[in-house]
């Protein structure tokens, strides 16, 4: 069996197999079979503030603009492609960014120039969630429809708390609170499966060694364990999801043409289009993102133009 391939977006994970994605990269998620996506704002945080409150300077405005948007298109294709994805429901955080648009009043010397922020919010870059709420806790339940969750909870249900409650558009819950019935996990499942859980927490301290010398930092042989023992829950984990969808593979002889009754035919041929359809509009979505971007560059260029003059 070919070794599959995992991606971890904008965090690390412990151990050769996972591959870090830093947060700004516009890497396509279809290049892997496993994907984990932690919810934040990667390496950005903010140094300034408005109004009292936190904000982005405009260079991490400029680039979360673009990979909020970036990360939500390829979350959602991703799992259209058939792939599992894995968002880690971490705290929300709402900050304000500059838009990059810029306005001015007054006139000759007592000319202001005003530049446009507006509120950025870490979830924006997640599909199928409507309704986010920081909390934090512990005490949770495995509900019914998530007997293939089991094992993965039973391994790593100590190293996470959850941090929100969420509602949106999930095919079932996978976790809700003791008391409250208050959902913490969820799946989407189409092509692939989308699962929303609480985010891996582990002691630093245990999983780190520092070299102060050096200025480097390594992962303990007690990280790398758990690193190892991660991917293989994941693994089957994804298995376990497929086999919820195809409970026995067919035999070989199913899939000879003389066996395909009119009906299954019609079906296959209208799920090719669709995907076919579900493909090209995806590469339209890239390509309108890439233009808003521009436009946006442009129109900011434009004004700064006007104003050195």
């Amino acid at each position: 069996m070919a070794k599959k391939t995992f991606f971890t977006i904008g965090f690390e994970l412990p151990g050769d197999d996972f591959e870090y994605i830093p947060f700004d990269s516009n890497q396509s998620l279809l290049d892997a079979d496993i994907i984990l996506y932690e919810v934040g704002f990667g390496e950005h945080y903010p140094s300034e503030t408005y109004q009292g409150d936190d904000q982005f300077d405009h260079k991490s405005s400029s680039c979360l603009a673009k990979s909020l948007p970036h990360w939500r298109s390829e979350l959602a294709a991703a799992t259209n492609a058939g792939k599992l994805v894995i968002v880690f429901l971490a705290k929300p955080l709402k900050y304000f960014r500059y838009t990059g648009d810029v306005e001015f009043s007054g006139t000759g010397r007592s000319r202001v120039k005003t530049n446009i922020v507006a509120p950025v919010e870490s979830y924006s870059a997640i599909p199928n969630i409507t309704l986010i709420e920081p909390k934090s806790g512990r005490g949770v339940l495995l509900t019914k429809e998530a007997s293939y969750l089991k094992p993965y909870w039973e391994a790593f249900a100590a190293y996470s708390p959850f941090e929100a409650f969420i509602d949106g558009n999930f095919n079932h819950p996978l976790l809700k609170t003791k008391t409250g019935n208050k959902i913490v996990a969820a799946a989407v499942q189409s092509t692939g499966a989308l699962l929303f859980l609480p985010p891996l927490r582990y002691d630093d301290d245990k999983f780190v060694k520092r070299d102060s010398g050096k200025n480097e930092e390594y992962w303990t042989p007690e990280a790398l364990k758990f690193g190892k023992r991660l991917t293989s829950t994941l693994l089957s984990l994804s298995t376990g999801i497929l086999s919820g969808r195809i409970i026995t593979p067919p035999p070989p002889w199913v899939l000879d043409p003389v066996y395909i009754s009119p009906e299954e035919s019609l079906f296959h041929s209208k799920i090719a289009e669709i995907s076919k359809k579900i493909g090209k509009l995806q590469q339209q979505r890239t390509e309108a993102d890439e233009g808003l971007n521009k436009a946006g560059s442009i129109r900011a260029h434009a004004l700064r133009a006007r104003q050195a003059t």
